[in-house]
């Protein structure tokens, strides 16, 4: 069955809230910092990834990449979540003409490969593949 971008539903904005909320209350608790979702907020969320102070699990690490996935869709006019449903599994992602980004599994996979974790990295190589599409 073919992966298929519907207009996100109640569940993944859950989901994605959850996340911004786990982020942003953890952000207050760790680094005494305000974490609203706009572009100067991903040195705040790079200061927790490197604080050390994160449990390692998926979980966690999901967490991380919704927030910047708000980041973004704050940041990127025309960028929306949406819910994409691939075979058995369906997850939030974000959506720019045809240029679809997974920022949950984008982080995650970074993890696991135990590659050093760059969100300013990140942020910027999708607003260069947004700009190509303008």
């Amino acid at each position: 069955e073919p992966m298929e971008c519907i207009p996100i539903r109640l569940l993944e904005i859950c989901e994605v809230n959850e996340a911004f909320e786990w982020v942003s209350s953890t952000i207050k608790k760790t680094l005494s910092k305000a974490f609203s979702g706009q572009e100067e907020d991903i040195e705040k969320l790079q200061a927790l990834v490197t604080s050390g102070k994160l449990k390692d699990q998926p979980t966690t690490w999901e967490s991380i990449g919704l927030a910047l996935g708000v980041i973004m869709e704050n940041e990127m006019d025309g960028m929306e979540w949406v819910t994409v449903i691939d075979g058995n599994k369906e997850y939030p992602a974000l959506r720019f003409r045809d240029l679809l980004v997974n920022p949950a599994q984008s982080i995650s996979s970074c993890v696991k490969q135990k590659q050093a974790l760059d969100l300013k990295a990140e942020f910027d190589n999708v607003k260069s593949e947004v700009e190509k599409r303008l």
